[in-house]
Formats: C-alpha cells, structure tokens, sequence
C-alpha cells in the first residue's frame, strides 16, 4: 500500500521542529502499540519494522517504514477503532496530540501542514477501502 510521508510538505526547519517535539518510541515482536476501544493521543509514524493492523479480531493491513497509524483516533479522540501489534521489532516516531496542538497555537502554519498531510493520508485510505469494496462487491 502506498503512503504519504506526513513530512512531504515541511521545509527542512519544520521537519526538525516536528522531530524534536516528537519522541522515539520503540516494541518487540508481538507488542501492542494500540489497542482497539482505548483512548489514542499519539500519532506513530513507523521508522523501522513492520505492524498489523487488526479490527474485530480481522487483520485490516499490515503496514511498514513511513506508515503513520492512530491518526483516526488522534484527530477525533475518540477510542481506537483497531488493534496494532509488531510483527517485528517495530521503532516509531511518537507525536503526542498536544505537541501538534502546541504547534497550532504557536507556529499555526506548520500545525496546517501536519493536519493537512494526516487528512491526505486518511483520504488516500479512505480511498483504497472503498476500491476494495467496490471491487469485492462485483
């Protein structure tokens, strides 16, 4: 599955900016980075390894290096709507909602790019679902 880098859009000072309100997180095999009917806060963006994403007991995905996961609930802060475990050794990077809110409040054009580039991400998911449910439906 193809991705955009939420990063795309940032010039090189915005891309250090982001990294250092972020932190570096880290999960062996078999870890559960979300976990589906619980409070999300953080937006993970894969850096190394590789995740699956399970919702009602059905794998949805799995995805790899440059995916972002949690933006559903990130943005709406409601529960999570899936489960995501470690297939391997998985290292992310971890912005907490109220680093992107503190980048709202105070630098509001780079808080813009970040939501802009989240939202294009869920588009373009959004997108290939209702592919793969059109195509399962003929």
């Amino acid at each position: 599955m193809a991705y955009r880098d939420i990063f795309d859009e940032l010039e090189p000072n915005e891309r250090i900016q982001v990294l250092q309100g972020a932190k570096e997180c880290s999960w062996p095999p078999g870890a559960t980075l979300i976990r589906e009917g619980y409070a999300n806060q953080t937006l993970f963006v894969i850096l190394e390894g590789d995740i699956t994403v399970v919702s009602d007991g059905q794998t949805v995905t799995q995805l790899g290096v440059g995916s972002i996961v949690g933006e559903m609930s990130f943005l709406s802060r409601e529960s999570a709507c899936a489960t995501v475990v470690a297939c391997n050794d998985v290292t992310a990077l971890c912005i907490h909602h109220h680093t992107l809110r503190r980048f709202l409040e105070n630098q509001p054009q780079l808080g813009l790019k970040l939501y802009h580039s989240i939202a294009s991400t869920l588009a373009h998911r959004l997108r290939e679902t209702t592919r793969a449910y059109s195509s399962a439906c003929q």
